[in-house]
């Protein structure tokens, strides 16, 4: 039998991250500090809490929904991961979803057009970072970063990027509403097919739909009911290896390009 994972908490939301914890069925243990080589952190000062979880032996640290943070703190943590050889997994409920990434191999080269759409009961600038992080899942890379149409409660626009090295329009719709089914719906469309995927805005088990139509017809997959903070402490836990270390430098861009998108003319 093997011996327990020590894991330790250090976030603000605590009961979510034991729930997440008692969901695995292999044997993890709380920790209440030294001696824990697994650490969930979270919160406002996320970067310094996984620096002091590593100073503390943690080896594998998985944040809950990092928020931004000041560039040379994020940077610190990726340079503490790197000189412990540790591994940094980032868990977020939008673009950390595992069904994005099954829409991303359903895609077709000639991919021409992706459309991003979000409504929640949340501030329009965290709509927005949500459909830049879903984008970058997906393989778009955002080349012009002008600031959407705004008004106080949406923004909307058309932007140019690209997708496996072509060019393409992305348009992005976000809008804070108190409508039922808060999520986000991703179109992808080209010469003779379509691609959909629809998502919650929460880390819960609710069901995302993949679905695509071409010339043979319409498909899809099952439906995904994994919830998506799940996904990420799985990566953490199953893989040996780290991700790439540009997982910090890729979310502080993401940070960057959002903020200059939701930015009120």
């Amino acid at each position: 039998m093997n011996a327990p994972i020590e894991v330790l908490i250090d976030c603000d939301r605590p009961l979510e991250a034991r729930a997440l914890v008692a969901s695995f069925p292999i044997s993890l243990r709380m920790s209440a500090g030294a001696g824990a080589t697994l650490a969930i952190v979270g919160g406002g000062d996320w970067p310094s809490r996984g620096i002091a979880a590593i100073g503390n032996g943690a080896r594998r640290v998985l944040v809950l929904e990092p928020v931004p943070v000041h560039e040379d703190e994020a940077r610190r943590l990726a340079e503490a991961v790197r000189a412990s050889n540790a591994r940094l997994v980032l868990a977020e409920a939008t673009g950390g979803h595992p069904a994005i990434q099954e829409l991303r191999t359903s895609l077709h080269d000639d991919a021409t057009v992706v459309i991003v759409t979000g409504h929640a009961a949340r501030p329009v600038h965290e709509l927005v970072f949500a459909e830049v992080r879903i984008t970058r899942a997906l393989g778009v890379h955002i080349t012009q970063t002008a600031p959407l149409g705004r008004s106080e409660w949406a923004a909307a626009g058309t932007l140019s990027a690209q997708l496996n090295g072509k060019d393409i329009a992305l348009q992005f719709n976000a809008t804070q509403s108190d409508a039922p089914e808060p999520g986000y719906e991703v179109h992808v469309l080209g010469a003779g097919h379509a691609g959909l995927l629809r998502l919650s805005a929460a880390n819960v088990a609710r069901p995302a739909t993949v679905q695509w139509a071409d010339a043979e017809g319409r498909h899809g997959t099952p439906d995904r009911f994994e919830a998506p903070f799940r996904s990420a402490l799985q990566r953490l836990l199953t893989y040996a290896t780290a991700e790439t270390n540009d997982v910090v430098e890729d979310w502080l861009g993401d940070v960057a390009v959002a903020r200059a998108l939701a930015a009120r003319a």
